[in-house]
C-alpha cells in the first residue's frame, strides 16, 4: 500500500469515518463534493501533497481497501531497513595519495 494511501486510511479511522467512505456515491465524486468530512480528511492529509486529483485517487483507494478489508497488504520492511552499512578494513581502504611520490 502506498503511503499516502495508508496515511489517509489511518486518517480515516481516527476520524471514525469508516462508513462514510466506504459508502461514499455523490454523483460529484471525492473531488468536487462540498461535504466537510471530506475537508475534515483533506486537512489532516496536507503534508502528503495531493492535488485534487491524486487526493480524490487516494481517496477511492481508500474506499476501495475499506469494502475490501482481506485485500489490504500487510506492511512489509523494505531491503533498506534492514541493509547496515558495509564495513570496510584496513586492508581494504585505498588512499589517494598512497602511491604517490
Amino acid at each position: 500500500m502506498e503511503p499516502q494511501v495508508r496515511n489517509m486510511m489511518n486518517v480515516i479511522h481516527e476520524l471514525n469515518l469508516e462508513s462514510f467512505v466506504r459508502d461514499f456515491d455523490n454523483k460529484n465524486g471525492f473531488m468536487w463534493t462540498n461535504d466537510n468530512r471530506i475537508n475534515k480528511i483533506g486537512n489532516l492529509v496536507l503534508s502528503d501533497g495531493h492535488s485534487g486529483c491524486s487526493f480524490a485517487c487516494c481517496l477511492r483507494n481508500c474506499q476501495y481497501y475499506l469494502n475490501n478489508p482481506n485485500e489490504i497488504p500487510a506492511e512489509k520492511k523494505s531491503d533498506d531497513d534492514f541493509n547496515e552499512p558495509e564495513m570496510i578494513s584496513d586492508d581494504e581502504m585505498m588512499f589517494e595519495n598512497e602511491n604517490a611520490s
